[in-house]
Parts: structure tokens; sequence; C-alpha cells
């Protein structure tokens, strides 16, 4: 089963490559995303499009899908975005320094902690989409 739409492969555009993929289990979605920074869901498992957004302008570098309804969260080298399952856009905590390398979070999905290049942690508030505290890792 192709997940690329079949008008866009018959006009010889080729798909970016996807650099990232999660399951969200409670909603039974295979998320993916590309190098161009768009963020697809597609029901499992008849594999249909449920929704496809233009995320971020660069390199998604992870997906996590949250608990029960909160989305899913996505990030760039510069951005930490929360989705919902549709699609839309619930915040975007940007990063000034761009160096955002992966992300994890807690285990009730309430802070997520962001890995920089810098050696350093940032954790953020998921309810809020705010950074409410960073850690040096080299001492």
């Amino acid at each position: 089963v192709s997940v690329f739409p079949q008008k866009a492969l018959e006009a010889g555009r080729i798909p970016e490559a996807i650099v990232a993929t999660c399951f969200d289990v409670g909603q039974e979605l295979l998320w993916t995303a590309t190098e161009g920074g768009w963020v697809s869901a597609f029901d499992v498992p008849t594999m249909e499009r449920h929704a496809s957004v233009h995320a971020h302008d660069a390199r998604v570098l992870g997906l996590k899908p949250l608990l029960g309804d909160m989305g899913l969260l996505s990030l760039s080298q510069a951005c930490l975005k929360l989705h919902s399952h549709g699609g839309l856009q619930h915040y975007a905590c940007p990063d000034e320094a761009g160096d955002l390398t992966c992300m994890e979070t807690d285990h009730l999905g309430h802070q997520v902690i962001l890995g920089r290049s810098s050696n350093k942690l940032s954790c953020v508030d998921v309810t809020r989409g705010r950074i409410i505290g960073d850690m040096d890792t080299t001492t």
C-alpha cells in the first residue's frame, strides 16, 4: 500500500524522505515526519491519510504521541510544537539557540526534556508549551 498521493507520483514528484515515525496506540495512528518538515498521520490498519501538516521549516528530528487526546509533539532543531490528532497546531515553543537535538517525555506526559548540542537539557511544561528549567550537563 502506497502512502503517497497517486497523482503526485504520476506527475513524477518524488516524495521527501521520511526521517521519523511513531505509533499512537490510543488513537491507532501511524505518524511520519519528513526532511522538509511535513508531519502526517495515517489510520491503522488501512493506512488512509488522516492528517498532514507542514509543521516545521526544516527536518523533523522527533515525534512523540501524548497520552489521551493531547496530540503529538514534533521537534525540529529550532522548535518544539504540539499538534492535535487532526493536525491543528496548539502551540510552538521556539528555541533562540536553535540547537535542539532530541526529546523525551516523563512517564505521565506532563513534561518533555529537550536535548541540545550545547551540553544542556531543557524541561518544557507540555500543557503550556513553556520552558520551565534548564540544566547544564557538563558539571
